[in-house]
């Protein structure tokens, strides 16, 4: 299989996967699930970056979302220690008996335990032109059959960088976690993904 022919194949997939993803009107009514290229997205505007083969572009974790993340965790607890007070105050839980109390206070370590994990994790995202570094994965360019956002629908649309690698993995990295100039950050990386497939594009053909 060429490559192209193996890229039509994960699209294809791709495509089907998010159309399952999408809320059940949105099934019911048949929505196309919105996917677009980041090439189609940056268009020519990518040509107005500077920057060269020898820096990168780094997104980090927004202050926006790490705000977000303490927020569930405060107001998790405050509502479980509230529910408790008032049971306790009324005589209408039995601790030993009970099961209610015990499961209130296990998903509230568990919204915890995630958030905090969220934070200490600082995701980040940088693009140069070597490839697409998430965390501590690299995805080279050299791999990468073809890079796409995909937009989800609603007041808060969650934007997903879809990467499709040549041995048949599709990577989904979430946007939204991520500090953007642009209100949507879909934007942003979209052309410093065009941009530095360029410039390593020429670094080949110059080499």
């Amino acid at each position: 299989m060429t490559r192209e022919e193996l890229k039509e194949a994960r699209y294809k997939l791709l495509y089907e996967q998010e159309s399952a993803r999408q809320d059940l009107f949105s099934q019911i009514i048949r929505r196309k699930p919105i996917i677009d290229s980041t090439a189609d997205i940056a268009g020519e505007d990518y040509e107005a970056i500077r920057a060269d083969v020898n820096t990168s572009k780094l997104f980090l974790q927004s202050s926006t979302f790490d705000n977000n993340l303490m927020l569930g965790i405060l107001v998790s607890c405050v509502m479980t220690a509230c529910f408790l007070f008032q049971a306790l105050r009324d005589d209408r839980v039995n601790f030993r008996e009970g099961w209610l109390p015990y499961l209130c206070v296990c998903l509230t370590l568990v919204i915890v335990l995630r958030n905090v994990k969220m934070l200490l994790s600082k995701t980040r995202l940088e693009i140069n032109v070597t490839g697409i570094l998430h965390n501590d994965r690299m995805y080279t360019w050299e791999n990468l059959l073809d890079t796409y956002i995909v937009t989800g629908r609603g007041r808060k649309a969650e934007y997903l960088l879809v990467l499709l690698m040549d041995d048949g993995e599709i990577v989904r990295i979430t946007l939204n976690k991520f500090h953007s100039l642009q209100y949507n950050p879909a934007l942003d990386i979209s052309y410093y993904i065009e941009h530095y497939k360029q410039l390593r594009d020429r670094t080949v053909l110059a080499g």
